[in-house]
Parts: structure tokens; C-alpha cells; sequence
């Protein structure tokens, strides 16, 4: 439903009119149009539509996940540069 997050990666079985906000992962500005049988990721919001996938990914081993841990290394890095 609109408005709702997408819990999970997954690859889609079923899109009916699915448009996903994906600047939070992407920085795109404009929403997507989603098909069956592609992957929609975790931390993306309906925009309008419905669709159903099989869950590829869940937790930090979403795309999401791992950006966050990339994010966290570099942290890391940046505040113990001879580590």
C-alpha cells in the first residue's frame, strides 16, 4: 500500500502498478516502476501499488544493510586513521 516500506530485498512474483521511492538508497529523485521479476530493495517506500516477492535478503545483508556497514568502516577509518 501506499506509503508502506519494503521490509526486505526481494525479487518480485507479482507487480500490480508498483512505483517505489528509492532515493533513500539510490539518491534517485524519481520514483521507479517496478515489473515482476525485478529486485526491490529494503528501506524503499511505496509510492502507489502492490506487489509480491520472494525474499532475497533480510537485515545487514540487505543492500540497505550493507551500505550501512560500508558507511560504518569508513567511520571507523576516518576517526582512527592508524588503525
Amino acid at each position: 500500500r501506499e506509503g508502506d516500506g519494503v521490509p526486505a530485498d526481494a525479487r518480485l512474483e507479482v507487480a500490480n502498478d508498483l512505483v517505489l521511492d528509492e532515493s533513500l538508497l539510490t539518491g534517485e529523485s524519481l520514483p521507479v516502476d517496478k515489473q515482476q521479476g525485478t529486485p526491490v530493495y529494503s528501506g524503499t517506500l511505496v509510492v502507489k501499488g502492490q506487489g509480491l516477492g520472494e525474499v532475497t535478503a533480510t537485515g545487514s545483508r540487505t543492500e540497505f544493510g550493507r551500505i550501512g556497514q560500508s558507511l560504518a568502516v569508513l567511520d571507523f577509518i576516518k576517526t582512527h586513521p592508524n588503525s
